[in-house]
């Protein structure tokens, strides 16, 4: 009987010791894995295009200048910026410069904001097409087709 319970406890030590092991085992292959995943995302990162860094760049310049331009202080910018202009008119003498001066302005301002006014739309539009996916697939029974607005033209057989 001694001869058994030593056993019993030889064996629940051997057995704790190589589960201890298997999980030392594991946890280095984990952190093998872990190293290994970061090391891919280190190269595609590195790999990334110069394409990708400029439509990244432009994203993020994108989004936070629409927060920006798009507020009320902007506007009020915008206001006092035509004023003051105005307000300087008399001391140029209303003279051809005085006058590029603001149409060269705002014509880049506006040759700018196309393209900021598009990304946001853009974005918008891709915002609301994905609720609407998603709400035509969790609706049962919802069609998933094309409407197709306007009339046909229908040719008649004379």
């Amino acid at each position: 009987m001694l001869a058994g319970l030593l056993d019993v406890k030889l064996h629940s030590s051997l057995s704790a010791r190589i589960s201890t092991c298997l999980r030392l085992v594991g946890a280095d292959n984990n952190i093998k894995t872990m190293k290994t995943q970061k090391e891919k995302a280190k190269r595609r990162e590195e790999s990334r295009d110069f394409f990708c860094v400029v439509s990244d760049a432009f994203r993020i310049f994108a989004r936070r200048s629409s927060r920006v331009l798009g507020s009320a202080w902007a506007f009020a910018v915008a206001i006092l910026i035509i004023v003051i202009w105005g307000l300087t008119g008399p001391a140029f003498h209303y003279s051809d410069t005085w006058q590029l001066i603001i149409n060269t302005g705002t014509t880049i301002v506006t040759f700018l904001m196309v393209f900021l006014i598009q990304n946001t739309q853009n974005r918008d539009a891709k915002a609301a097409h994905l609720k609407l996916d998603e709400i035509i697939r969790a609706l049962k029974g919802a069609r998933n087709e094309a409407y197709r607005s306007g009339k046909t033209c229908r040719r008649r057989s004379d």
